[in-house]
């Protein structure tokens, strides 16, 4: 049996298919015609057993079920199997209905519809009611098909990291098509994420995407304005990350030209109806759709941080000392080695074993900072194959008053670990947070510590511009303050972008990495993540006090002249739709503010000093 086959059954309506249903090894099997030797044969594996087929390999696996591609007479085919993980899943599927049977359901429903989806070839139910296994489904495999992320990744680029217009052009009118016939044909995926898109072809003609898990669709009902913007938003989670406006709006004028073409051919659904919203009414509706789900997606995530699960873990140790420590990145960084290395809970115990025993003097490595606020030190710890370089702080609580108030509310670096996984999960970059620690007594804190990710090869801001501007020529030195201040308003442009507020946006807190190779973009990263707080709607003198501050703490540099601090003004307002006309009222704002900003600073500068003796 070939492709062929497979071809004939995706190209048959629902009326000329033939479904043999049989029992076989305590299962209800549905087969589709022409496949029941895939139940039955000789070749047959046992699907509830795979970790015993020699030609099973082991795709994915959670809690609820695993994925396995298997080959079999020379054909390829995924099978799905379903457990039950608890009472709530038994119940669930007792009130639904099998996640597999509604898959095999799902995929025939789309493929009479000219939907493209998974061919189903096989479902089966145990017919045992206490048997672990819930379900079964066996689908075939499609050639050279792989996620939609990895599909757009693998574009090629040019030497400035942009991908060919013609190809982005026909994946975007694919995913586009794809989905308008999905809306077309009443066929709507409440998780359409690009994981559950696959994309293949594109040698020789336009790719082709296609729907996979099938469990999480809704289908045979009409789909309006409402679940359109929804769903669409949903698949702009990605996208919002990996490109640009341009091609989003685009793929939005692809899907309304292909509902607007499906919706005139009478083979077609005349129960889903044409969209009422032209482009320039959808796009800041799905603006503010996709914002709304990035929002609840982003909570979702930041409140993982304090579980135990598969990304974090709890940690309980001697003295009183609790923490939690991470695990495991879902998506690594590349240029994070934290986040592609994974770690165990049993690690970290041995590690922290004794947490107190970080803090003494003895065993501190390399200290950056020891003042009457914190202590801030750089070691190692002994990950995979090569120690990885890691920044332990504890924060020291200066004042009665301070000391009084601090131990009945969260310390301070327990908020820098929130903080720094709510600027990660909103793409903000930041050395990544590894583990934060308290100790408590009868619920006082005593003392605490974070260790965060030592950011490899990258350097403050504030020792770049005094060290290595002056030692380039000129030519350099204007391409190296150009990266700059494209990196830095960048960085300034998502921050506030993300409705976060930086009341410490100097040099010493941002760390840059500038390589002299043209073609490498410029990196810049947040430290001490103190002075950050999220604001719903922070007012614009908030916001405005960034560029204060950063401005400021340049001063120390003759490097940094007026000039580049125009252009990173004007480069910062600049933004789709808005003019900069207004630049020279905000550029004498700045230097006004800059003035009342450098006297405050200057009578702080002197109280520290009469106080601590150190400014």
């Amino acid at each position: 049996m070939t492709q062929t086959a497979v071809a004939s059954l995706a190209s048959s309506p629902p009326a000329e298919l033939r479904e043999l249903r049989l029992d076989y090894n305590q299962v209800h099997w549905r087969v589709a015609h022409q496949y029941e030797w895939l139940v039955r044969g000789p070749a047959a594996p046992n699907w509830s057993r795979l970790a015993s087929c020699p030609t099973a390999e082991l795709i994915k696996r959670n809690e609820v079920r695993e994925v396995w591609r298997v080959l079999l007479c020379q054909e390829l085919f995924y099978a799905k199997i379903y457990f039950a993980s608890g009472l709530g899943t038994r119940i669930k599927s007792r009130l639904r209905g099998a996640a597999c049977l509604k898959e095999w359901r799902t995929g025939w429903y789309a493929i009479g519809h000219h939907i493209p989806s998974i061919v189903p070839l096989a479902c089966g139910l145990p017919t045992s009611p206490g048997d672990p296994l819930t379900g079964v489904l066996v689908t075939a495999a499609l050639d050279e098909a792989v996620p939609l992320d990895l599909y757009w990744e693998n574009l090629a680029t040019d030497e400035l990291g942009c991908k060919p217009w013609d190809k982005v052009n026909e994946l975007t009118d694919a995913v586009a098509q794809a989905i308008a016939r999905a809306h077309h044909g009443g066929f709507e995926h409440f998780d359409m994420h690009v994981g559950n898109l696959l994309a293949r072809g594109g040698h020789d003609g336009p790719p082709t995407v296609t729907f996979v898990d099938l469990h999480t669709v809704r289908v045979n009902r009409p789909i309006n304005d409402q679940a359109v913007v929804r769903n669409l938003a949903q698949l702009n989670q990605w996208f919002m990350r990996h490109a640009s406006r341009s091609i989003r709006l685009r793929f939005l004028h692809r899907y309304l030209k292909w509902r607007q073409l499906l919706a005139g051919n009478e083979a077609g659904r005349p129960a889903a109806g044409r969209p009422h919203l032209d482009l320039r009414k959808l796009a800041p509706i799905m603006e503010r759709a996709a914002r709304r789900h990035a929002g609840r997606l982003w909570a979702k995530r930041d409140r993982r941080t304090l579980r135990h699960g598969k990304y974090f873990a709890r940690l309980k140790f001697v003295q009183g000392w609790r923490g939690h420590a991470f695990l495991q990145a879902k998506r690594p960084l590349p240029h994070s080695r934290a986040s592609w290395l994974r770690f165990s809970a049993h690690e970290w115990e041995q590690w922290l074993a004794n947490p107190s025993r970080w803090l003494i003097s003895q065993a501190r490595g390399q200290v950056i900072k020891d003042s009457h606020s914190g202590l801030v030190f750089r070691t190692s710890l002994p990950a995979d194959t090569r120690p990885l370089e890691v920044v332990v702080k504890t924060a020291r609580r200066r004042g009665r008053f301070k000391r009084l108030t601090d131990t009945w509310r969260t310390s301070r670096d327990k908020r820098r670990w929130k903080t720094g996984y709510a600027l990660l999960n909103r793409d903000v970059p930041t050395a990544r947070p590894l583990a934060v620690l308290e100790r408590r007594f009868c619920g006082l804190l005593r003392e605490s510590m974070i260790i965060c990710e030592a950011v490899e090869g990258a350097k403050d801001l504030d020792r770049y511009v005094l060290d290595d501007l002056p030692g380039l020529d000129s030519r350099t030195a204007r391409r190296a303050k150009n990266d700059l201040i494209e990196v830095l308003v960048r960085l300034l442009k998502r921050l506030h972008a993300r409705d976060f507020v930086h009341r410490d946006f100097k040099a010493a807190n941002i760390l840059v990495v500038l390589p002299r190779d043209k073609n490498v973009p410029a990196r810049a990263w947040l430290v001490d993540v103190d002075g950050i707080r999220q604001k719903a709607h922070p007012p614009e003198q908030e916001r405005w006090r960034s560029l204060v501050r950063l401005s400021l703490s340049l001063e120390v540099s003759p490097q940094v002249t007026r000039t580049d601090r125009l252009r990173f003004l004007k480069r910062y307002l600049l933004a789709p739709g808005k003019a900069n006309h207004n630049w020279k009222n905000l550029w004498r704002r700045l230097a006004t503010e800059a003035d009342r900003k450098r006297l405050v600073k200057q009578r702080r500068d002197q109280w520290k000093l009469k106080r601590y003796g150190r400014a």
